[in-house]
């Protein structure tokens, strides 16, 4: 299990691109209240908001009631980076996604990585 409930910040928020960066430990609500003010919200609406993190929406690749129209959590993800126990950095920017929306590259290059650790570790 990790842990990235210290990991709780908006890095930036981008209305004219209509792009927020937060931390993988941002709880689901907090995104949408930052740009309630301007006209804009995070369509992906789970019923835990007020307790779930974006890396675990991510994850689960959660949802909701607006889901129906506007798509669920891998229909409003632009770009991860992943950052391994070993410090090795992978980003999905840019990447070719399939058609429900997930990033194949980034997926098998941080799996891959995910395996080759665990297996340094057992070999240790």
């Amino acid at each position: 299990m990790i842990c990235t409930s210290k990991m709780n910040r908006i890095v930036e928020i981008d209305l004219d691109n209509r792009r927020v960066v937060a931390e993988s430990g941002v709880v689901t609500c907090t995104s949408p209240n930052a740009v309630k003010s301007k006209g804009y919200f995070y369509a992906p609406d789970p019923s835990s908001q007020v307790a779930c993190t974006i890396g675990g929406n991510i994850a689960e690749n959660s949802g909701g009631p607006h889901t129906l129209k506007y798509g669920v959590t891998t229909n409003h993800v632009l770009a991860l980076e992943l950052v391994l126990p070993t410090v090795k950095s992978s980003s999905s920017a840019g990447q070719p996604k399939n058609d429900a929306g997930y990033d194949l590259v980034a997926q098998s290059s941080a799996l891959r990585a995910l395996r080759e650790s665990s297996r340094a570790q057992r070999s240790n």
